[in-house]
């Protein structure tokens, strides 16, 4: 199957999307509530070219189970939305709901490179390796924050 311009739209997105979330992590571990906002709008706004590209893909015609996975990563955007910017819930902090929340973040994460590895394996890759990244910063922000404990704990 040919790339389309769909298709190079949706593994930007997807990627940058990584990278927004990467940033955001990083930003985290530093305490940079600015940069976290920041990088949270870009990642939002992110679900705008998501959007267009479930269009597009109506449009052209795809399995329905590429239209599914596409609806759940918009729905995703939206719920993020909801929650951080409208409701600006501190759901993170509550164990239950944050369980339940990275569990909705991790299909979502499989969704996109589900769907770029159905484009072709570049692509596939593409995404795969922003995920990573993530995951790395992930690791950076949690080794950061066990350090901060194990430092307020010996200061008191």
């Amino acid at each position: 199957m040919a790339v389309n311009a769909f298709d190079i739209l949706f593994v930007i997105a997807a990627v940058l999307a990584n990278l927004c979330v990467s940033a955001i992590y990083v930003s985290d571990r530093h305490n940079s509530m600015k940069f976290i906002r920041i990088f949270g709008i870009i990642f939002l706004t992110l679900g705008f070219p998501i959007i267009a590209v479930l269009i597009g893909y109506i449009i052209t015609g795809y399995d329905w189970w590429v239209y599914a996975l596409l609806s759940y990563v918009i729905v995703f955007f939206i719920v993020q939305l909801i929650l951080d910017f409208i409701l600006k819930s501190q759901f993170r902090e509550k164990p239950v709901q944050h369980v339940v929340y990275i569990i909705f973040f991790y299909i979502f994460q499989a969704g996109m490179i589900i769907i770029a590895f159905n484009i072709n394996d570049t692509c596939g890759y593409a995404v795969s390796i922003s995920f990573w990244l993530l995951l790395g910063a992930l690791i950076y922000l949690l080794i950061g924050k066990r350090k901060d404990k194990k430092l307020q704990k010996k200061t008191r």
